[in-house]
């Protein structure tokens, strides 16, 4: 169905709800891309698709950590959204897109979301943002996030967490301050030359347990002030 034909069907106080609720970033003939801010508008852009928050308590549920934003190919008739939070990029069937694919075979979506990805840290490593050497004073949090690698010298001076993100390996030069956490499935493998100030944990579906310190736990390795 066509969504700009069946608008007569609403009214003229719903009509004025589902344009309170998007704010366009970039509307052309080839894209639109709309942050979503109210049930209506997440309603009116997910007609018929697969997608759970065009219910309003989905949508709230969702809203409520991060923004909702709707992506249409007008001319591959192609739609996707985008939550920030938890980092999920998902087509109209609700399955799963590959993020660095996507901003390869769309950039111009990428280029009206950038600001956004760029303040994100968790968007920054999921679109393939975060460059070799970066360094973070504070807690990494990546836990959920669907990632392919890190970038080579990652430095974060308290925990790092990427665990269910799918790594198999991380990346050369990791410098952490505190704790690691990592996924039971699978494993990622250490560099040679990792440093941990901390303790490696593996997190499984129920449990937490401390594996085994193959690493080096060194208080004055390279790259990591003192606490």
């Amino acid at each position: 169905m066509d969504r700009e034909k069946s608008v007569n069907r609403y009214s003229a106080l719903d009509v004025s709800a589902i344009l309170d609720g998007s704010q366009v970033l970039l509307d052309d003939e080839q894209y639109r891309v709309i942050i979503l801010k109210s049930p209506p508008a997440a309603a009116w852009w997910g007609r018929d698709s697969r997608w759970c928050t065009t219910n309003p308590p989905w949508f709230q549920t969702y809203q409520q950590h991060g923004e909702l934003a709707y992506i249409e190919d007008r001319r591959r008739k192609g739609r996707w959204q985008f939550q920030f939070w938890r980092c999920e990029l998902r087509n109209w069937r609700n399955r799963r897109t590959d993020a660095l694919e996507f901003a390869k075979r769309h950039p111009a979506v990428i280029d009206a979301l950038k600001s956004r990805i760029e303040r994100d840290f968790r968007a920054r490593f999921f679109f393939g943002f975060a460059v070799d050497g970066e360094s973070f004073d504070h807690s990494l949090n990546l836990a959920g996030v669907r990632l392919k690698s890190l970038p080579s010298s990652l430095q974060v001076r308290d925990d790092l967490d990427v665990s269910e993100t799918g790594l198999r390996k991380l990346p050369e030069g990791l410098r952490v301050g505190g704790n690691i956490y990592v996924s039971d499935n699978p494993i990622p493998t250490m560099p040679d030359d990792y440093r941990i100030r901390g303790t490696r944990f593996i997190r499984s579906k129920r449990l937490l347990h401390l594996s085994e310190h193959t690493g080096t736990s060194d208080r004055r390795m390279s790259g990591i002030p003192d606490q």
